[in-house]
């Protein structure tokens, strides 16, 4: 505890060194991951209650506010993590509390009269990363995430990309801590084993959610459509291998937690195309610019290669995305499927 003390007072007084006089920080002897913060400017003393959430992601923001006490003012209460992410910042925003992370923002409002507004971008200057996110980077980002141990040739097999690309990635992954590189006994190729999932994690989500990618929406007024896709378009979808569910729908059947899902998110092969107008025509499906209840993403041959069956009903035809690429999915859409993630994250720790 006395570590996640000291990571608090290096956060607070990061934002507050051009104020304050003094920061401490106390652990509560009677609330694990609570903490008192005195802070001193000038002849005033400020007070507020710390609450830690980790890393940051949406389901350590929910952990913590779930063990709120009913008895603490939003006002003095203030969430400490890692780095927080949008939607961690928007729930914190929602209880009117304050928040402060390790990478040098915060919002912080007092009753007693302290405000502190610091945004990252313009406090903190970011040394260029070691290597760049680039599509290749991110396959075997997604391989390793979901795949224990593994090797550059099955890397190659899995990704696609050349066994020298892979090679390069993979020194870069080792710069930055993401991986391990050990000669396993009896084995002739070396196998790289994930060193810090949880950085990996972090630095990949990010870049995976963002990467374009071809889509087609499509929609179709009537019953639930995640029960519809279920029954009637899943096998007009083609073979395992060349689609997968993903985002709230794929989350929905591995790890319930919406009350209803009214996008269904699908990933598609190259081929799709080719079978679109044949696939709108028998499942009485209409394209649409916006407000569709299917939307279908051409997929990497990566996450297609690692999709699988759902674990709640492998017998029902239905394949869904490696857990990673679902959970960096929900997150990059947002609102409340963050909190989807989350949830996703604490059921399955995605795979692991």
């Amino acid at each position: 505890m006395d570590e996640v003390n000291n990571r608090i007072r290096n956060a607070l007084w990061s934002v507050l060194s051009e104020i304050a006089d003094e920061v401490d920080v106390q652990s509560s002897r009677n609330r694990t991951g609570n903490f008192r913060v005195r802070i001193r400017v000038g002849r005033a003393v400020h007070v507020a209650n710390i609450l830690w959430a980790a890393e940051g992601w949406p389901e350590d923001v929910s952990r913590v506010l779930a063990g709120q006490a009913a008895q603490d003012k939003p006002q003095s209460l203030v969430i400490a993590a890692r780095r927080l992410s949008p939607g961690s910042l928007d729930r914190i925003a929602r209880r009117g509390m304050g928040w402060v992370d390790e990478m040098g923002a915060a919002r912080i409002v007092l009753s007693s009269g302290l405000a502190v507004y610091a945004d990252q971008r313009s406090r903190v200057s970011q040394p260029p990363p070691a290597f760049a996110w680039t599509p290749a980077a991110i396959a075997v980002g997604e391989a390793l995430l979901t795949l224990p141990d593994t090797n550059v040739r099955s890397l190659s097999a899995t990704t696609g990309a050349s066994l020298g690309r892979i090679s390069r990635i993979l020194q870069a992954f080792d710069s930055e801590g993401f991986t391990h590189k050990h000669q396993a006994e009896g084995q002739i190729h070396s196998i790289r084993t994930l060193a810090d999932r949880e950085s990996l994690l972090r630095s990949w989500v990010p870049a995976a959610g963002k990467q374009r990618r071809t889509q087609w929406m499509l929609t179709r007024a009537g019953q639930d459509p995640l029960e519809f896709f279920g029954k009637e378009l899943a096998p007009l979808l083609g073979p395992p291998g060349t689609w997968a569910l993903t985002g709230p729908a794929a989350a929905q059947l591995e790890a319930p937690y919406l009350t209803t899902v009214p996008i269904v998110h699908v990933y598609v092969d190259s081929g799709f195309p080719e079978r679109l107008q044949r696939f709108q025509r028998t499942g009485g499906l209409i394209p649409v610019d916006q407000g569709g209840r299917f939307e279908f993403w051409l997929a990497t041959p990566t996450t297609l290669r690692l999709s699988r069956s759902t674990k709640a009903d492998s017998d029902s035809g239905i394949r869904i995305a490696d857990l990673p690429r679902v959970y960096a999915d929900l997150l990059a859409l947002g609102g409340r499927y963050e909190e989807a993630g989350g949830h996703l994250r604490e059921v399955t720790n995605l795979g692991w």
